[in-house]
């Protein structure tokens, strides 16, 4: 079995992916805008014999024809930012040439059923999960034993029998003895020292094979703090990748968005595959909406770890730091 995460369509397309899923148990991949994307048709063909549309088409969506029955497809932002619709697909990939009225996108489809929507950062959802439904590109996968994490948040979100106040309290405790970490882990660690210690947690990080300090100051870092390069792939199969890492030392909640711009320049300068925003601060819907638009503008991930969520990855990395 396996969890594909479709990336936000955008508010225009939203609407359309949610009705198409709950009326008619259809799920919408938004990589067809022309009647002659058929993927079937497409992948018969030869690169050589595809224009540059089909083949930015092939490559976005060719993934789909290794959905199969019983697989999960999750769409992320939908019906609305911050919140998903999940389902289990029944049959596999088909194209439908002709889009109700008022639609020009939205051809590649999955039949679906027992379709669900909920928040993201709903308690009951694994804190694994939530982070892997973050914006992270067009498409993208969960992985390994982050499954079984994603079924089980499934199930405690059908199942009306569990006592969510339970699971809320722990979870507001839990957080909040996170968030205090995250405050201890600045106050220890403050301005440039952060970045310092975040490169000695990302090298306990497995598959990280280097970490470069990027020296200081956005005109000399190029808006990245940190230079990741990290395995990407499976043991003789794997290639390298580079991801930017800008880091900001702050308390509270983090509504600046001067982050997101300088990992945009750090993206360009470096031809880094991705980019992420460390923060011991809070993060909000203004910085998580500013980090996925520039995702869809480069079509590259650009994720957030911030307060609660730095303060697990560092306790999960940097246990023998601290």
């Amino acid at each position: 079995m396996a969890v594909y995460v479709f990336g936000g369509p955008g508010e225009d397309l939203a609407k359309f992916a949610y009705e198409s899923l709950v009326k008619d148990n259809i799920s919408r991949f938004f990589w067809s805008y022309q009647e002659n994307f058929d993927l079937n048709i497409l992948t018969s063909k030869k690169w050589s014999e595809l224009d540059s549309e089909e083949i930015n088409a092939r490559s976005k969506a060719e993934f789909l024809l290794q959905v199969k029955p019983g697989d999960y497809v999750v769409h992320v932002n939908v019906p609305e930012w911050g919140k998903v619709t999940a389902a289990q697909v029944i049959e596999g990939y088909s194209f439908q040439k002709d889009l109700p009225a008022g639609q020009n996108d939205g051809r590649h489809c999955l039949k679906v059923k027992d379709v669900i929507e909920f928040d993201r950062n709903d308690s009951r959802v694994h804190p694994a999960v939530s982070r892997r439904l973050k914006l992270q590109g067009a498409h993208w996968q969960i992985r390994n034993e982050f499954i079984d994490y994603f079924i089980e948040s499934l199930e405690r979100l059908r199942d009306n029998t569990l006592h969510d106040e339970q699971i809320n309290f722990l979870g507001s405790e839990a957080d909040k003895l996170f968030n205090e970490f995250a405050n201890k882990i600045q106050k220890c660690n403050p301005g440039k020292v952060l970045e310092s210690f975040m490169a000695q947690v990302f090298r306990n990080v497995p598959g990280v094979i280097d970490v470069k300090e990027n020296g200081s100051g956005f005109k000399s870092d190029y808006g990245a703090d940190l230079l990741i390069t990290y395995k990407n792939g499976i043991a003789d199969f794997a290639s390298e990748a580079l991801m930017a890492v800008q880091i900001k030392s702050y308390e509270g909640e983090i509504w600046d968005t001067q982050a997101v711009d300088q990992i945009k320049t750090a993206l360009e300068y470096f031809g880094a595959s991705s980019g992420l925003i460390v923060t011991t601060a809070q993060s909000t819907n203004a910085l998580e909406e500013a980090a996925e638009k520039l995702s869809n503008e480069v079509n590259k991930p650009v994720y957030i770890l911030a307060g609660k969520d730095l303060a697990r990855f560092v306790m999960k990395y940097g246990s023998d730091l601290l």
